[in-house]
């Protein structure tokens, strides 16, 4: 879903081309040409070494959003004739971060005490193949290329000192929030022309979801609280695929390597790869809940490689060597290390809960 993408845009880059019938493309052939999207954003809110004793709730809050797009003109795609390498790139960055960081001999307390990290990452790379109206002759390049990742570190958390709530007030929690939604696609707009006129030797696409969460107690002395949650979800409210790569359409094979940047590749790829680290974790703390502890992860991890083809297109067929790759290979870990300090709680729950 990057419909809504033009009103949190953080990183544009398009690439237009300059072919035209009647034009020899000799006069404008190139060897590298490419559009290059990137946000790498930081949002942090905070608290550090302070001595806080609040009536009411402490509140610590941080929305972010990273969206990155690389991008040609679709009305202009018989420019891209005459090039040799077209490279069409996107990265969703970021560093947001909400979180109590204090020493030994400080001491937060609240009637309750919430941290509430969140944010949205969207990369889109698309890569366009030649327009209407130019001869086979004219359409013999070497690869078109579509990347696109998304790489966010974010945490939520508390860490050392002291730290309290009201467990005789129904609002008397500790909860710890991060909540992360990725997406990441790599794809063509499909042709203008049949493919059985182009003779593209390979077209490489790859998406990836590299982001890494991180919710957490550290090192802290949960003096009281009523219940106690670090809580880390990724893509949870999203059934959608996370890492998606869609060549569509594609030249002939030709059976030669090709060297892309640091990419050598022989045949029609589409990569598409989950990558992402989900943690929840308590660590080192002393914790005391009148009633439930709860460490837990959630979330999806889909992913998808594919071709597709108008009825321009020549199918399966006309991609000769096609290598299509999805994976999950990232993890959602939920756990509690504790070197020798106490928990006491009514009940607890460590939870780790995924699809992929």
């Amino acid at each position: 879903d990057f419909d809504d993408e033009d009103n949190y845009l953080g990183a544009l880059a398009i690439l237009g081309g300059s072919y035209s019938e009647g034009v020899d493309v000799s006069l404008i052939s190139a060897t590298v040409n490419s559009a290059n999207a990137k946000f790498n954003g930081k949002n942090h809110s905070y608290i550090h070494n302070a001595n806080l004793d609040i009536a009411n709730a402490i509140n610590i809050r941080a929305n972010s959003s990273s969206f990155a797009k690389g991008d040609v003109l679709t009305d202009n795609q018989v420019g891209f004739a005459s090039l040799f390498l077209t490279q069409i790139s996107s990265y969703a960055g970021g560093d947001f971060g909400a979180y109590a960081e204090n020493t030994a001999g400080k001491k937060i307390k609240g009637k309750s005490i919430n941290l509430q990290n969140t944010y949205r990452a969207r990369a889109r790379a698309m890569s366009a193949q030649s327009g209407t109206g130019v001869s086979a002759s004219a359409i013999n390049a070497g690869v078109n290329v579509a990347l696109a990742n998304t790489q966010v570190t974010s945490s939520a958390g508390i860490s050392g000192g002291d730290v309290e709530a009201d467990p005789t007030s129904e609002e008397g929690d500790i909860t710890v929030v991060l909540t992360g939604n990725a997406r990441a696609i790599a794809s063509f707009y499909e042709p203008k022309v049949s493919l059985s006129a182009a003779q593209l030797a390979v077209n490489y696409v790859e998406a990836r979801l590299l982001d890494r969460q991180d919710a957490y107690i550290t090192g802290a002395n949960i003096i009281r609280a009523n219940d106690i949650s670090v809580l880390s979800s990724f893509n949870e409210a999203d059934d959608g695929i996370g890492a998606s790569a869609i060549i569509a359409g594609g030249g002939e094979g030709s059976g030669k390597s090709v060297n892309v940047s640091a990419y050598t590749i022989n045949a029609n790829t589409a990569i598409a790869d989950v990558n992402s680290i989900v943690k929840a974790r308590v660590e080192n703390a002393a914790m005391n809940a009148a009633k439930k502890i709860t460490v837990k992860t959630t979330g999806n991890a889909f992913a998808k490689s594919d071709y597709t083809g108008s009825d321009a297109s020549l199918g399966l067929a006309a991609f000769g060597v096609f290598i299509s790759k999805a994976s999950t290979s990232g993890s959602f870990l939920a756990y509690i290390e504790n070197g020798g300090q106490n928990i006491t709680a009514d009940a607890l729950d460590v939870i780790s809960d995924y699809q992929a």
